[in-house]
């Protein structure tokens, strides 16, 4: 029969006290770190057996007395209702341009059921990477998730401004398929949270494929994002039925077909040419 009444003597009845001074200590201390010191300031008293039993001791304490913790709930994801957007940095894949560093942005878009993603080349964390990415990701799946979500993006949510109330442009980005879009609260990544563990693994994936690729030089910009658009067709390959699940919600839109939007010069980028006219990639054609 269960019980909570201690059975045997409790070892560190005569030391918690001081114990618990440390625990008032920074939070990082982990509990063999605590219970170190108590061997030596009471020699004979504590071998290692006990170690167990003072972690335990020290969990419940923080549980029930440490510092309180954020709570998260999980969202319920329904069938073509949200999507996220973020824009983040990929220099870090260290891709060049015929022989050229190609230093840019990525405007990654998660479908949130199905975790179907797409991705635009952009220069700069501003509305114009954001007109080409979002109508470009939901030319390339079809159709139109209901709630578009970003994160605190500059050209969404303009430096101190309070709530989430988005410029006149990006209204209008949004009102041309009938959206109402959400942005995340400042200090809130969490609440992008399908993106962001998308960009953490994107590195980390799409590095091993250049690397049997054999080449990180490209022929343009144009030839990159191609490549992008390969890679995540054979992710996206992978997600099975739930693609399939969020097309019919999603079947109400674009009102128009793929279109490009933003101030952005076509067939340049940072002074390299994104056509492939005059220029040689040292990596074979792929």
């Amino acid at each position: 029969m269960p019980h909570s009444w201690r059975t045997p003597p409790d070892p560190f009845a005569d030391v918690w006290a001081g114990v618990v001074a440390r625990l008032a200590l920074p939070p990082g201390l982990e509990a063999w770190t605590l219970f170190r010191p108590l061997p030596r300031d009471h020699p004979g008293r504590f071998p290692d057996g006990p170690r167990r039993t003072f972690r335990r001791r020290v969990q419940t304490w923080r549980a029930t007395h440490g510092p309180a913790k954020d709570v998260f709930f999980a969202r319920v994801h329904t069938p073509g209702r949200w999507c996220a957007s973020d824009v983040t940095h990929r220099t870090d894949l260290r891709v060049t341009i015929a022989g050229r560093p190609f230093e840019h942005l990525l405007d990654h878009f998660v479908r949130t059921y199905s975790n179907w993603e797409a991705g635009t080349v952009g220069f700069a964390a501003s509305f114009e990477t954001r007109a080409d990415g979002w109508p470009n990701a939901v030319a390339e799946r079809g159709g139109v998730p209901a709630a578009p979500r970003t994160d605190r993006l500059t050209a969404a949510i303009p430096p101190g401004t309070t709530g989430a109330a988005f410029p006149p442009r990006y209204q209008a980005l949004l009102a041309h398929d009938g959206l109402d879009g959400q942005a995340i609260p400042a200090g809130h990544g969490n609440e992008n949270g399908d993106v962001e563990p998308r960009h953490r693994r994107f590195t980390p994936a799409l590095d091993p494929q250049l690397m049997l690729r054999g080449c990180r030089d490209v022929a343009s910009r144009d030839a990159g994002q191609a490549y992008r658009r390969d890679v995540f067709g054979q992710w996206n390959a992978n997600r099975g039925t739930k693609t399939s699940e969020e097309r019919a919600p999603c079947d109400r839109g674009p009102r128009t077909g793929s279109r490009r939007r933003g101030g952005s010069r076509p067939g340049w980028t940072r002074g390299v040419r994104s056509t492939s006219a005059g220029t040689r990639s040292p990596c074979p054609a792929g």
